[in-house]
């Protein structure tokens, strides 16, 4: 191999190693579960569940709540700033009202913004 040849692979190669570098120094997001069934007959009744939220990443996750889709959905979030390899709990309760039947399959929902460029 040639020296031109030589300074171009080591070149190449520390470009790999530069850019997975740069990609991997960001925070992401992992949650679990991302869906919970409450089952059946939800009116009038007061129901609860936890989510994790974790950072895979190499730096703090910040999170915060944007938004629930409905005044009877209330979250509480253990910590908004989630240091790498750390996990995170977010409550969730929904509170049917006396007087308001449902039918059929409902959904609950709850917007996180971070700043996990990938979600």
């Amino acid at each position: 191999m040639g020296p031109w040849q030589a300074a171009a692979f080591r070149g190449t190669w520390l470009l790999v190693l530069a850019g997975s570098c740069w990609a991997w120094a960001e925070p992401r997001l992992e949650t679990g579960p991302r869906t919970v069934d409450f089952g059946a007959r939800l009116n009038y009744r007061e129901v609860e569940c936890r989510f994790t939220l974790s950072n895979r990443g190499t730096t703090p996750l910040e999170i915060s709540i944007k938004k629930a889709s409905c005044g009877c959905t209330t979250q509480i979030l253990s910590g908004n700033v989630v240091a790498p390899g750390e996990s995170a709990e977010m409550l969730l309760a929904y509170k049917g009202k006396k007087g308001k039947t449902r039918s059929g399959p409902q959904s609950f929902s709850v917007d996180l913004a971070t700043n996990d460029p990938g979600n």
